[in-house]
């Protein structure tokens, strides 16, 4: 028994050892407005003879702590139509370029190193490291964050060309804006995690970082739920979860940082002793436990049955209302499989012919009893059906929604909610 207790406060005393190398070390003051060191304004811009199209967003930029950083993330919507157009390959859309703005008269083009579509992130490079901006640090979300302060860093008003005041992008025009984390949540289809805030971010700031109190970056900013008249839904701000990068990183050899552990191996390194040291603790029980315990006999177990629990039955009256203007707000009542699409007699919710992204049998949604949630399914539809955040709807695969949630059908301005009464 001496011994034992020897161990066990040897294996104690590694435990706190190796904890205090993974345990992030929470700082005394707000360290947030610091990443506006870390990003950058993205813009791309194409032309012809025909007309021209843009888009803009926010990236940070990743590396080894202390040293300069060459590689950004961002969203990949940020460069959609970059992408579209033959960016990157000998095949490019002319006179067309993708840029990292430092300000306004301060930019380089950018690379496309990877990106994952149905995850809404990408990775760019420079041609070399830069000396005009730091890597942030990471960390990998957790339930301890529930109710947390969150800081969204960006450049949103730069989707707004009618403020007269915007005139640079320098680091002190960057924006930080406060929230709180909502939920930690895991998409239908495509198990991409999110980080869920009421923290404000807009448009522009698509691809920026959502960090906590000590600036660590927890996600990628990626959408916010919007009403009819384009006003957000308040609470229902999305970031991708930088468990979602560090992949796209590594398969890439891109250096990161992480909070609290300074790079990437130096975490895996502290987690392996921990594991060791768990393990060693487990053995240790067992054979103590082993020591008393009494053989099991065979024959002794309980005959009685199984008693199954119940299942719990949500009641209400399920409805999907369309906030289309076409629609007024209508409201319909789902009962077995609801259609959505232009189809008129087959269809309880039928767009006018020519809606743009509508298919004639869009999609269909029903309404699960025990669970509550409302199925949402795309019926092999041309343009497909969306979540709020942008993710499309895998064809023929149910996704589960919750009461009070939207999506789309083909095109934004197709939304519709579902309700229960």
């Amino acid at each position: 028994m001496k011994n034992f207790k020897r161990v066990s406060s040897w294996l104690a005393a590694l435990l706190l050892a190796v904890g205090c190398l993974t345990m992030p070390a929470f700082a005394d003051t707000n360290k947030a407005a610091e990443v506006r060191n870390s990003v950058v304004m993205i813009f791309f811009y194409a032309e012809d003879d025909t007309g021209f199209v843009s888009s803009q967003g926010t990236g940070f930029f990743v590396g080894a702590k202390g040293e300069d950083p060459q590689y950004i993330v961002t969203n990949y919507h940020v460069i959609e139509y970059y992408i579209q157009l033959g960016g990157g390959t000998k095949d490019a859309y002319n006179n067309m370029q993708l840029s990292a703005y430092y300000d306004s008269d301060d930019y380089e083009p950018l690379y496309i190193v990877d990106y994952n579509e149905s995850k809404d992130i990408a990775v760019l490079r420079l041609n070399q490291p830069t000396d005009k901006r730091v890597p942030v640090q990471m960390r990998i979300p957790d339930d301890g964050l529930i109710g947390e302060t969150a800081y969204a860093i960006g450049y949103p008003a730069i989707a707004d060309a009618s403020v007269d005041s915007i005139s640079s992008y320098g680091i002190q025009d960057a924006t930080v804006t406060t929230g709180n984390i909502s939920r930690l949540l895991s998409e239908q289809g495509t198990g991409c995690r999110y980080v869920q805030t009421d923290t404000e971010f807009n448009h522009g700031s698509s691809g920026g970082p959502l960090t906590d109190v000590n600036g660590a970056v927890l996600g990628v900013t990626t959408a916010v739920s919007t009403e009819l008249d384009g006003s957000k839904t308040a609470g229902f701000g999305y970031a991708v979860s930088v468990e979602e990068v560090i992949p796209l990183l590594d398969s890439h050899n891109v250096a990161y940082s992480l909070y609290g552990n300074g790079s990437g191996p130096l975490l895996l390194v502290a987690a392996g002793a921990l594991a060791v040291a768990i393990a060693a603790v487990a053995a240790l029980i067992v054979v103590s436990r082993k020591k008393r315990a009494v053989p099991a006999m065979e024959g002794t177990a309980s005959s009685a049955p199984h008693q199954a629990e119940p299942i719990a039955v949500v009641s209400g009256n399920p409805a999907v209302r369309s906030m289309a203007p076409q629609h007024n707000g209508l409201r319909i009542p789902v009962s077995g499989s609801l259609l959505v699409g232009r189809d008129s007699i087959q269809c309880g919710i039928a767009f006018r012919d020519g809606t743009p992204g509508v298919s004639k049998r869009h999609c269909s949604v029903s309404w699960d009893s025990t669970t509550g949630d409302f199925l949402v399914t795309d019926l092999n539809s041309s343009y497909g059906t969306y979540q709020m955040n942008g993710q499309r709807l895998t064809p023929n695969v149910p996704c589960r929604l919750c009461a009070g949630d939207s999506f789309y059908v083909g095109d934004p301005a197709n939304v519709l909610r579902v309700e229960l009464g």
